[in-house]
Formats: structure tokens, sequence, C-alpha cells
């Protein structure tokens, strides 16, 4: 049976090394001189991809536009006077 420490030992590094896998497509994008200029791309796995078509339709774009404004502004709302965010 794993004690405690060696169990949270295991499970922390699971999630050492998820971090570092989501990360390193979003290190390479900024660091890496062969993607000096490149704008408007969309990269996964330090790959340049395509997106789905779902994320090139205007209409969508616009309705989560008007989704999140209207969530910001109810929050915002119901803030109180002076409140930071």
């Amino acid at each position: 049976m794993l004690c405690i420490q060696e169990l949270s030992r295991l499970v922390l590094s699971e999630i050492t090394e998820a971090l570092l896998q989501g990360a390193a497509t979003t290190c390479y994008v900024t660091l890496s001189p062969q993607i000096v200029g490149v704008i408007g791309k969309y990269f996964a796995d330090r790959n340049e991809t395509h997106c789905s078509s779902m994320a090139n339709d205007v209409t969508l774009a616009w309705k989560l536009l008007n989704q999140s404004r209207a969530l910001v502004n109810k929050r915002l709302l119901t803030l109180p006077l002076g409140t930071k965010t």
C-alpha cells in the first residue's frame, strides 16, 4: 500500500507533467525564432494546424461576444459599489 507521501509525489508528478505538456506549444510559439513574424495561425502540439470550422464561423463569434458581454455586465451590476474585481 502506498503511503501518503508516495501517493502525493505520484499525483504531483502527473500534474507537473501535464502542465509542462500544456505549456509546450505556448512557449514554442512565443520563443521560437522559426515563428517570428507568423501571425493568424493556429498551433497544437508545437505544429501549425487548422482550427475547426466553428472557429471561423462569424455568426458564432458574434454570439459568443454578445453572451460574454452580457455575463460581464451582469457580474459588474451585482458587485457592490467600489468593489475591486
